[in-house]
């Protein structure tokens, strides 16, 4: 059974950005077809050729994937949620072919990758770090009323 992960555009639909509307978003079991299907929507949508290499002949493993992709200027900001091959398989996913995502007219924020279902529908990270926050500041505080 391979990884379920959010399918999503924020171009084509705007329940993709961050936050997320994981209420609204598809999810779907990743494959070699839906990974097909994810690199024709983003080419269609950036006008640039992906060329992702899927495997043939062998079981690929597939993990979640999301990027944050941002015009020059910083204004314009695409979020993009979907499947990719494991690092191992086809090399890192967050650096072979990435740089064609843009094409030198803008840059990569954000691309990370997970393995458990429904993985990229938030930012896992900034909870975790939220949660070590909190005690360092309540020791900075109760030090400082000591004083």
């Amino acid at each position: 059974v391979s990884v379920k992960c959010y399918i999503c555009n924020s171009n084509i639909n705007e329940k993709c950005g961050d936050p997320a509307d994981k209420m609204n978003m598809d999810a779907r079991e990743c494959s070699a077809s839906v990974l097909q299907e994810v690199a024709d929507k983003a080419q269609s949508t950036l006008g640039k050729v992906m060329n992702i290499d899927i495997p043939e002949g062998q079981q690929s493993q597939f993990v979640c994937q999301k990027i944050k992709v941002s015009d020059k200027e910083d204004k314009t900001k695409l979020i993009m949620r979907g499947c990719t091959i494991l690092s191992t398989v086809a090399g890192d996913p967050c650096s072979v072919g990435i740089e064609k995502l843009t094409a030198g007219e803008g840059k990569v924020e954000y691309c990370g990758t997970c393995n458990e279902d429904y993985c990229n529908g938030s930012s896992r990270q900034t909870f975790t770090m939220f949660l070590l926050m909190v005690p360092c500041f309540t020791a900075i505080v109760s030090h400082w009323i000591s004083i």
